[in-house]
């Protein structure tokens, strides 16, 4: 006894085999659809004055690695406030790197810093 139950399909279509897909046209066109919407909100960068960009460089030539810093600076798409202790400054390469961040001294709209060394910070325990 035979207990294959297939049958002999007739072929699908060439026009009806690709609106099985069509699902899967959203997914594709998903991607530049979202790159749209993020060119749309992204924000020009503010081009900084001579006298501005100096100030900025002698903050950047002051602060050292340890003290607590804010910066405002551009990352791309739009301006972002980073905040926390300075782990490296390179002269060279023109980055700061704050916290886990690292940013381009050409990015840099405004930083502030405070020269109090975190190490030097007293920490109070439970044997104070």
């Amino acid at each position: 006894m035979n207990t294959n139950k297939s049958q002999k399909r007739t072929k699908m279509p060439v026009s009806e085999r690709a609106k099985q897909f069509s699902p899967f046209m959203a997914i594709s066109e998903l991607e530049p659809a979202l790159k749209r919407i993020e060119a749309d909100k992204k924000e020009a960068k503010i081009e900084i004055g001579d006298e501005r960009a100096s100030e900025i460089n002698d903050k950047l030539n002051a602060i050292k690695p340890g003290y607590h810093a804010i910066c405002i600076y551009h990352n791309g798409i739009r301006y972002v406030r980073e905040s926390g202790y300075v782990k490296k400054v390179d002269l060279v390469f023109r980055t700061i790197e704050i916290g886990e961040k690292m940013i381009f001294f050409d990015d840099i709209l405004e930083i502030s810093f405070s020269a109090e060394d975190r190490k030097s910070v007293h920490i109070p325990t439970d044997f104070d």
